[in-house]
């Protein structure tokens, strides 16, 4: 019996650790591009990363995707977590109606810049349905203008 339950719940730690090696996976590309985005506008130092979700993305593919993150920053010389730091680099993780877009605002010192990157398209119901609305739009109101020989 105790056999059989420690049978299920390596299973489950499994499948655990699968789902969190195939979500770090499918972003390791949008990752490694935004990073070395950053790098070129940042350089080499000390920072604090701040991830934001205001996208469809589950908490953890926002945590797979804050280590891939800091992984590659790290390899090209940005260390992360450094409370202490003045400079900041603010990710924020969106959407539009087609694809899933990054956004990192690099604060340094008194000077922010911009850079993002496209994230890859959007698979849910809701991205197709907005679309789908969009599309559709048609006006509410027609207005006929008469000629002046007409009035």
């Amino acid at each position: 019996m105790k056999f059989a339950q420690l049978g299920k719940r390596l299973i489950v730690m499994l499948l655990l650790a699968a789902s969190q090696a195939l979500a770090a996976s499918q972003w390791d590309e949008s990752a490694s591009a935004l990073a070395l985005k950053i790098v070129a506008v940042f350089g080499a130092g000390q920072a604090r990363l701040e991830i934001r979700n205001q996208s469809s993305l589950s908490s953890q593919d926002v945590a797979a995707i804050r280590k891939l993150l800091e992984t590659d920053l790290k390899q090209h010389g940005i260390v992360t977590g450094a409370n202490d730091s003045a400079d900041e680099v603010r990710v924020t993780l969106s959407e539009n109606l087609s694809q899933r877009v990054w956004v990192a605002e690099i604060q340094l010192g008194n000077e922010t810049k911009v850079v993002m990157t496209l994230a890859g398209p959007l698979k849910t119901a809701a991205g197709l349905s907005r679309a789908s609305l969009l599309l559709q739009a048609s006006p509410l109101l027609t207005v006929a203008r008469m000629s002046p020989t007409e009035e």
